[in-house]
């Protein structure tokens, strides 16, 4: 986990360079506010117990997968839900979406990862945190984490940063 905050911070950057020598300022405000979350979940990764954190993340992702494949399957309550939105949208009413096979493998590849030993004792603490607080929007919120971005920021000391830096450009998102 922490290569993938590090690719998308090497990433984010080229973005903002490539946009910056293209004078292009304005423009990269929204990466630069991604830059910082990305820097920041890194930091709090690497903070202290990092192979839990790491571990948390994955089980996260899996359950947004989950939370997704449910969603674009039109035969479950959630997808029933979506596809009735999608009528009524007046830019997406005309948009033939379905469900392909390889949604039911991503789906079985997420549910397996659940089982593996390493992450029973994770996927425990998810499901805490959701009893909890009735959701779990980000990965760092499991093991009684910040609750939020400006709470993470506190945690990890760079909480003026926050507010002077992140606040600014969430402003143009």
């Amino acid at each position: 986990v922490p290569i993938l905050f590090f690719r998308n911070i090497l990433s984010v950057g080229d973005g903002i360079s490539i946009l910056i020598k293209s004078s292009s300022i304005d423009n990269s405000k929204s990466l630069v506010r991604v830059l910082i979350e990305s820097i920041f979940s890194l930091e709090y990764l690497l903070q202290e117990n990092t192979k839990n954190r790491s571990l948390a993340y994955f089980v996260w992702n899996a359950h947004k997968d989950l939370k997704f494949i449910e969603q674009i399957n039109f035969t479950t309550e959630t997808g029933k839900q979506l596809k009735s939105n999608i009528a009524k949208d007046k830019f997406a009413k005309d948009i033939e979406i379905d469900y392909l096979p390889e949604f039911d493998e991503g789906k079985k590849n997420a549910e397996e990862l659940l089982k593996l030993p390493n992450y029973v004792s994770v996927e425990t603490e998810y499901q805490r945190t959701l009893l909890k607080n009735k959701k779990v929007n980000n990965w760092f919120t499991l093991y009684d984490g910040p609750q939020d971005f400006e709470q993470l920021s506190a945690k990890i000391n760079l909480n003026s940063f926050y507010q002077l830096h992140y606040r600014y450009y969430s402003k143009n998102i």
